[in-house]
């Protein structure tokens, strides 16, 4: 909002905004009355848990759409592409409404904690929400972590009827924040405190095996995508399908066609190495990638990497360190520097530095390219930061630019 709008004047506006997510809730109620909406909030692992349910639902013979960070996806076809991850709540309906015509009768949605704060989800009315987890990110716009946490803890307080089914990443170290007493809350992860609880997990370099244990039975998962962190992101879908009526065995059976979203750890090979790129952007994200690729690795591990200007400072010199220190080489980059001197975000991210493992490139494709350059047979390029976007926001206004497109020319014109 308008930093220059005074109190009254945001009253108003407030007001206005809430009289109309009540007005159009009330209108809706009886369309969506078959209609199932789910929410996910978390800083990591939001876009590929929505993104997992709505694609386990078709598989299993419900229509069902995704929204968020890459847009409204039905039938993995993009059919709506907007800016930011969580749309406004008069857009949703727009598109609640024509889901529910052609038939489509679930909406899997990411929501953002700025969506949450900012009202863009007022009196939505989920039936299923999710908590993925809480890491450093976003400081520049809630300045302290309490009040990003507050922002997520919206989510678990707007229900359809008098209570919530709440999924919760029950290792987090806030997880009891997002248990409230009115919801029906079910924990996952590794503790034995957890109502679901995975064992026995085995990485490999495209695939995952596990095992996960509940009320004194265990169900074996293979999983078609990498990555530890996602093995916690696909238990929102075997938890929520589950109370929406399928048998976990049926849950089970399609596990391993799921597929994940793109700019999630998507895979190329070149040159007898490994080039992946992914959209991990915060410390959790960045250190969660490159420790599952380690326990893969043949050889070396190089990364590129940057960080968004006119956005959190605090967490430059963490990935920094982080990059630095898990991976044999490093290539610092831009990331959407916005309006900020792009030497200054250099600065704040290398400053601090022990290691000197690293180069800098300010020119993205340059950067990947001689990334590239670099690999010799067995070694894997991480490219972190951008995943999906096809964009660089830059002083001088947004270009088209792409990871994705960057890569497959290399690999197309080597």
């Amino acid at each position: 909002m308008d930093p220059n709008v005074n109190d009254f004047q945001k009253k108003i506006i407030v007001d206005t905004r809430r009289f109309l997510a009540e007005r159009l809730r009330d209108q809706f109620r009886e369309k969506r009355k078959n209609f199932t909406l789910i929410g996910i909030t978390g800083t990591n692992g939001k876009t590929t848990s929505t993104f997992l349910i709505h694609q386990a639902l078709n598989l299993l013979g419900k229509k069902a759409a995704y929204l968020g960070n890459l847009g409204l996806i039905i039938d993995n076809v993009l059919t709506h592409k907007h800016s930011i991850t969580t749309p406004d709540f008069t857009l949703i309906y727009k598109l609640m409404d024509q889901l529910i015509d052609n038939n489509i009768m679930a909406l899997s949605m990411e929501s953002s904690a700025q969506g949450l704060i900012g009202g863009q989800l007022e009196k939505m009315e989920y039936d299923y929400v999710g908590f993925t987890n809480l890491t450093l990110d976003h400081l520049d716009y809630f300045k302290t972590m309490k009040k990003y946490e507050n922002a997520k803890l919206k989510l678990f307080k707007e229900p359809r009827d008098k209570s919530l089914f709440a999924v919760i990443n029950g290792d987090d170290p806030n997880y009891k924040d997002f248990c409230f007493e009115k919801n029906k809350n079910v924990l996952y992860g590794e503790k034995p405190h957890n109502d679901f609880i995975i064992e026995n997990c085995k990485l490999y370099p495209s695939s995952s095996e596990f095992t996960v244990a509940h009320n004194g039975k265990k169900y074996d998962v293979k999983l078609s995508i990498p990555g530890k962190y996602n093995i916690y992101n696909y238990m929102n879908t075997f938890i929520i399908l589950n109370d929406m009526g399928y048998s976990f065995e049926d849950i089970i059976s399609i596990s391993d066609k799921l597929t994940a979203p793109l700019g999630r750890f998507q895979t190329f090979k070149y040159k007898g190495a490994t080039v992946i790129i992914d959209y991990a952007h915060t410390p959790d994200g960045v250190e969660n990638i490159i420790s599952n690729v380690l326990k893969m690795k043949k050889n070396k591990v190089y990364t590129v990497i940057g960080c968004g200007g006119d956005r959190d400072r605090t967490k430059r010199p963490i990935m920094g360190e982080l990059a630095t220190s898990l991976s044999d080489f490093v290539i610092f980059t831009n990331d959407n520097p916005r309006t900020e001197d792009e030497k200054r975000i250099m600065h704040d991210i290398v400053s601090p530095l022990k290691n000197k493992n690293y180069i800098i490139e300010y020119d993205r494709k340059k950067a990947i390219e001689s990334g590239m350059d670099m690999l010799k047979e067995g070694d894997v390029l991480l490219v972190l930061g951008k995943g999906h976007e096809d964009y660089q926001i830059l002083k001088t206004g947004t270009i088209h630019y792409s990871d994705i497109e960057t890569v497959e020319n290399k690999i197309n014109n080597t």
